[in-house]
């Protein structure tokens, strides 16, 4: 930059260009390429964590398809539920199952209702199932009865618990017994006329309630005892009908 520029400079000045020149072109397209290799590196990191946010949010597909489906069916039940209680001749009130007592699952469960709407224990509890015939069409039984009541929660007594026993009738024959519990999915009719023709299939009824079917003619000595299905399947209730007191009425 001090010397004068003549020719001899110049040519110097041309010689040192020709080597430096090229190093200088490489250096700033490397300097580009580390640029253009630093924005892919962050795309590429962003593009993960969406993929994985992605990936997170499809392992939640099948849980909110379940959950939309299951409310479906609970929407379906509770309409159906309506249509059913409009048809019963008794006053009812709705409830859903809370819980299960963990030691007698199908013996004992708690309901949502309770003194204030009007539940008063010894009532009667029904539950339901759809028709095999038509799914669209609930059938109602009887499954057991209140045993006690808080301000908004009961206790029912589930006609499978050995505490349980109600007085029915066979509608064919009009024979009369005692349903009991036995703690298990089969139930006891017992104290029927030794002559009774009971036959399998037949329902059995407390007074204009189902509540179960003949299933098996056990041996007895001195009555008739017959084997009983409850008609609604207790260890699946979710949602029951109350029958409110006479006074309610």
């Amino acid at each position: 930059m001090t010397l004068r520029l003549n020719k001899t400079v110049e040519n110097s000045r041309k010689f040192f260009l020709y080597w430096l020149l090229p190093t200088y072109e490489i250096t700033f397209k490397s300097v580009e390429a580390g640029k253009g290799i630093g924005f892919r590196l962050k795309a590429l990191v962003l593009a993960h964590k969406e993929n994985e946010i992605l990936k997170e949010k499809l392992k939640q597909v099948p849980l909110l398809e379940g959950l939309l489906q299951e409310t479906l069916k609970e929407n379906l039940r509770l309409k159906e539920l309506l249509n059913l209680k409009s048809t019963l001749f008794f006053k009812t009130i709705p409830a859903q199952v809370i819980s299960r007592d963990p030691e007698h699952w199908n013996q004992i469960l708690y309901i949502n209702c309770g003194l204030k709407e009007g539940v008063e224990p010894m009532v009667p509890v029904l539950g339901f199932r759809s028709d095999s015939n038509n799914e669209k069409h609930l059938i109602a039984g009887v499954i057991g009865r209140i045993l006690e009541s808080t301000a908004h929660t009961s206790k029912v007594l589930l006609i499978s618990d050995p505490l349980s026993s109600i007085a029915v009738t066979l509608p064919r024959t009009q024979d009369q017994g005692l349903l009991q519990g036995e703690g298990s999915v089969n139930i006891s009719l017992d104290y029927l006329d030794p002559s009774a023709q009971i036959q399998i299939g037949e329902e059995v009824f407390p007074p204009g309630l189902l509540v179960g079917r003949v299933t098996k003619i056990l041996d007895s000595q001195e009555f008739k005892k017959v084997q009983v299905r409850s008609a609604i399947p207790l260890g699946r209730i979710k949602e029951v009908l109350v029958l409110l007191p006479n006074k309610k009425q």
